[in-house]
């Protein structure tokens, strides 16, 4: 996993490829697959299966539905709540974190474990 800082915003596409590594980086440590081997077109639950279903024990889909609500803002929240926005697959949770990182940075941060201090 990569770890070094985001750069600022006038760099605006190294953001956004940095933000899609960690992205990446984030399925693959949680699915335990190969980074290389991820597609965005990658659906979760049909690609990328959880390994088991419980209603008692957290799963890999269960763990990046959190990543999902923590790094978003009330107004995402609002959309995901009410079935306006849906993510399925890996370019979908991708985009989310990209999208997040503009309304929500210390949180996108902290997901990654970069330190916001880096970024100012």
């Amino acid at each position: 996993m990569t770890n070094h800082p985001l750069p600022d915003a006038d760099s605006a596409e190294i953001v956004q490829q940095r933000l899609k590594d960690r992205s990446l980086d984030r399925i693959s440590q949680v699915f335990s697959v190969d980074k290389a081997d991820l597609r965005l077109d990658h659906v979760f639950g049909e690609d990328l299966k959880p390994s088991f279903v419980s209603d008692f024990r957290r799963n890999e889909l269960d763990i990046l539905n959190d990543d999902v609500l923590d790094v978003s803002d009330k107004s995402t929240l609002k959309d995901i709540r009410s079935g306006k926005l849906v993510l399925k697959s890996v370019g979908d949770y991708c985009d989310h974190i990209s999208k997040c990182y503009e309304t929500n940075k210390e949180e996108v941060c902290y997901l990654f474990g970069v330190d916001v201090a880096d970024e100012e």
